[in-house]
């Protein structure tokens, strides 16, 4: 899944993908809301924000984010990516509008 984003339309990439035969799946600029991996990053942001301790040096962060991403229910992960179909089809039904699924 990539957006336009610049590293992703790069000829060499898209070339190298071709040859090993990986398909990307298209996705549209500017829409976060509908990548169910930016939904995990807001609950791994919100889990490192709430330690306390300020994060000093890279290996903090790695540790903090590891505990964090450890910390997040399986059962989480599981809603966030259940509901993709039901968000692709209010997208498509209010034609790309908002719905409940965009903030």
């Amino acid at each position: 899944m990539q957006d336009n984003a610049q590293p992703h339309t790069a000829r060499c990439l898209n070339d190298y993908l071709s040859e090993v035969r990986i398909f990307k799946l298209e996705w549209p600029a500017r829409s976060p809301d509908m990548n169910p991996i930016e939904h995990v990053w807001d609950m791994l942001k919100r889990r490192t924000r709430s330690n306390l301790n300020p994060l000093e040096n890279f290996s903090a962060l790695k540790t903090a984010l590891v505990a964090a991403w450890e910390g997040i229910p399986q059962r989480d992960i599981k809603n966030i990516t259940h509901t993709m179909p039901d968000c692709m089809q209010a997208v498509i039904r209010v034609r790309g509008g908002k719905n409940r699924y965009l903030r």
